[in-house]
C-alpha cells in the first residue's frame, strides 16, 4: 500500500516537510516509524502520536490506512 505521511507542528519543522510518501508498505506502525527515522534522523527524539485516518494507533498495530499523521502534543488555550 502507498502511504501519505503527514507531519504537524515541530515534526514538520524538524523534517522540513509537510508530508512524505512511502511506497509499497505492508507492516506495522513501528516498522513504518523505523523507515521514517531513516529518512529523518532524530525523529525518535520527539514525543508524538501516530494516527491512521482519524484514530490514534500503537506501534504494534498493522498499518491499515493510507493516510498516516504524526501528531506532536497540542497545547490548549
Amino acid at each position: 500500500m502507498n502511504l501519505n505521511i503527514h507531519y504537524f507542528g515541530m515534526l514538520a519543522e524538524h523534517t522540513q516537510r509537510g508530508q512524505d510518501t512511502v511506497a509499497d508498505f505492508s507492516g506495522n506502525v513501528g516498522e513504518l516509524l523505523e523507515i521514517l527515522e531513516a529518512l529523518h534522523p532524530g525523529l525518535k527524539a520527539f514525543t508524538f502520536q501516530v494516527a491512521q485516518g482519524h484514530e490514534i494507533t500503537s506501534p504494534d498495530h498493522p498499518v491499515e490506512h493510507h493516510n498516516i499523521s504524526l501528531l506532536p502534543p497540542f497545547a490548549g488555550g
